[in-house]
């Protein structure tokens, strides 16, 4: 069995290890340099705002009617989501209505399904009862 010194394995070590600090000499140790600021995002400018063609409109298939305490009118669609408090909506027809809002006052001359997310919404229809779903407090379905 041949034995080897220690000198190889300590040169050997020395070398790894040089090697290895050798990759940290490249960093600025200037703890006075300037540091990184963050700096204000930018906005889209006031007046620019387009709203999606379902918003307080219907595209052809869905509605969103968002806002507060406004009046809102749609005359058909196969789709609407209610995300207003307090507003007065008039709705023609509609196959379905979610109502997550607040306060509402709402007319719909048909409807086939009215899920209540919110709270304190009067819904009238005019044409035959639809489903409803009622996960809400304090709403009413006439």
């Amino acid at each position: 069995m041949q034995t080897r010194g220690i000198a190889p394995a300590l040169l050997l070590l020395l070398s790894a290890t040089a090697l290895l600090l050798t990759g940290c000499s490249g960093q600025s140790t200037d703890h006075a340099a300037e540091k990184p600021t963050a700096s204000a995002s930018a906005s889209a400018p006031a007046g620019d705002y387009t709203p999606a063609p379902y918003e307080n409109a219907c595209d052809g298939e869905q509605a969103v009617i968002s806002g507060t305490a406004g009046k809102h009118e749609i005359k058909k669609c196969d789709a609407v989501a209610v995300a207003s408090d307090g507003g007065r909506i008039t709705v023609g027809t509609a196959r379905t209505m979610v109502v997550e809002g607040s306060d509402n006052d709402i007319t719909v001359a048909s409807l086939e399904s009215l899920t209540l997310l919110g709270s304190n919404n009067a819904v009238h229809v005019t044409g035959d009862a639809p489903s409803v779903d009622d996960q809400g407090d304090g709403n009413t379905v006439d």
